[in-house]
C-alpha cells in the first residue's frame, strides 16, 4: 500500500461538504491510502471538525497566534495593514496556516509517504487529479518514463506550474500543490524565512509563491490535470464552477463513485447547472 499524505491549510469554508468528498478518497484506489494532516483558524464555525473526515492531526489558531512570533517591523506592518494600504493582503494568512499544516506532517515523523498533497480545503479537484497522482506512483507519465522515484526532491507540481511574465515569477493558481515529503517540507518554511528570520521579502505571496519556491530551489511544473477550483456561493461564481449546491447533488448521485472517471462529464454538468444564477435576467 502506498501511502500520501494530504496538509490541508485555511479556513473552513463548506467544509462540511468538503469533508464527506475528502472521505471518498480512500475509495478510490485499493493500493493507495491517504492521511489527512488540517491547519485551521479556531473562529471557524465548525460543530465537529473530524465529523465527516478522520484526521491523522489537526490543530486550531487564533489570528493572534500568527503574530507571536512574526519579527517586529513585519508585526506593526501587517497588523496595521488597513491603514497601511486599501488593497487587503492575505500572504501572512496563506503561508502561516499552510506552514503549520506542514508542521504537522513532520510531527508525525512518517517516513513512508511517497507524496504529500499541500490543499485549500475549500476547493474541488476533479477525478483527473487521481490519474495523475497515480500515473506518477507507477511511473507512468509519457514524458518522465525515465525517472527512478515518484516526485523529486525540487520539485512540486501544480495545474499551471510558473510562469515567467512581468519580470517576476507568477503562480496562477496557488490552491493546489503535490511533490515529495522533502520538497513541501522545503515550502512549509515559507512563514518562518519570511515572517520570522525575514530571509525573503514579504511580496504578494498569496498568488506569487513562485518567487519563493525558486529561492528554495524548487521548480513549479504544470500539469493540466491537477484540476481544481475554488467552491463558491452562486451569487459569486463562474459559470461551471462549482457550488456548495452543485457538489451536495454529486455526492446524492454518485454517493461512492463520485471520483469515477466515466462520472467527469456529468459532474460536470451537474456544477454547471448550479452555477447559473437563477436570478439573473
Amino acid at each position: 500500500m502506498k501511502k500520501v499524505a494530504v496538509c490541508i491549510h485555511g479556513q473552513l469554508r463548506y467544509w462540511d461538504t468538503v469533508s464527506r468528498i475528502l472521505n471518498l478518497w480512500n475509495n478510490i484506489f485499493d493500493d493507495i491510502s491517504f492521511d489527512f494532516y488540517l491547519a485551521t483558524w479556531r473562529d471557524t464555525k465548525i460543530e465537529s471538525i473530524e465529523k465527516n473526515l478522520k484526521l491523522k492531526n489537526y490543530t486550531e489558531f487564533n489570528h493572534d497566534d500568527m503574530f507571536s512570533n512574526m519579527s517586529p517591523p513585519l508585526k506593526y506592518y501587517f497588523q496595521n495593514i488597513k491603514q497601511a494600504r486599501p488593497i487587503p493582503s492575505f500572504q501572512h494568512f496563506y503561508s502561516f496556516l499552510l506552514s503549520e499544516s506542514v508542521k504537522l506532517l513532520k510531527k508525525s515523523k512518517q517516513t513512508s509517504y511517497k507524496a504529500v498533497i499541500l490543499m485549500r480545503p475549500d476547493i474541488f479537484i476533479s477525478s483527473q487529479f487521481f490519474d495523475f497522482l497515480y500515473n506518477k506512483l507507477t511511473f507512468n507519465i509519457a514524458s518522465e518514463t525515465g525517472n527512478s522515484v515518484e516526485f523529486g526532491d525540487n520539485m512540486v507540481y501544480s495545474q499551471f506550474g510558473s510562469n515567467y511574465t512581468q519580470n517576476r515569477l507568477f503562480c496562477n493558481k496557488d490552491t493546489l500543490f503535490v511533490g515529495s515529503v522533502k520538497s513541501i517540507v522545503k515550502f512549509g518554511n515559507i512563514y518562518k524565512d519570511i515572517f520570522i528570520k525575514s530571509k525573503f521579502p514579504p511580496i504578494h505571496l498569496h498568488s506569487l509563491q513562485a518567487e519563493y519556491l525558486n529561492w528554495q530551489r524548487i521548480y513549479n511544473k504544470d500539469n493540466q490535470e491537477l484540476e481544481n477550483e475554488l467552491i463558491r456561493e452562486k451569487n459569486n461564481v463562474k459559470l461551471g464552477r462549482p457550488t456548495e449546491e452543485g457538489l451536495l447533488e454529486c455526492l446524492e448521485e454518485y454517493p461512492q463513485s463520485l471520483y469515477d472517471p466515466k462520472n467527469y462529464f456529468n459532474i460536470k454538468k451537474i456544477l454547471h447547472k448550479h452555477s447559473i444564477d437563477e436570478k439573473a435576467p
